[in-house]
């Protein structure tokens, strides 16, 4: 599975292997998908606010852990960092702690 972290490829694949296809799900429509990210967000506790909002938390948190647009940018495949950028908003808290010696 091309652009996953091992960790997530690997958590996909004990979901539903589809080798074959290279579907990550193997759903036939968006509303399946969907049903599908329902039951799995009602099992891991969390609501199910869509694929968009999934796709924002991987990119806000690398950027979290790493602090490059760069590498945000090539991960959700931007052409460049303007987009990327929408992904890469600070916590109040790092700015508070970024600040708190000044």
């Amino acid at each position: 599975m091309a652009g996953l972290s091992h960790s997530l490829a690997t958590a996909l694949a004990d979901l539903r292997p589809e080798p074959a296809t290279g579907l990550v799900l193997g759903l036939p429509s968006r509303v399946a998908a969907w049903r599908c990210l329902r039951v799995l967000a009602e099992q891991a506790g969390v609501s199910a606010r869509g694929v968009q909002a999934l796709r924002h938390t991987a990119g806000t948190r690398l950027y979290r852990e790493q602090r490059d647009l760069a590498l945000v940018a090539a991960h959700l495949g931007h052409a460049g960092l303007d987009t990327a950028r929408i992904y890469a908003k600070l916590a109040a808290d790092d700015v508070e702690r970024a600040v708190a010696d000044w």
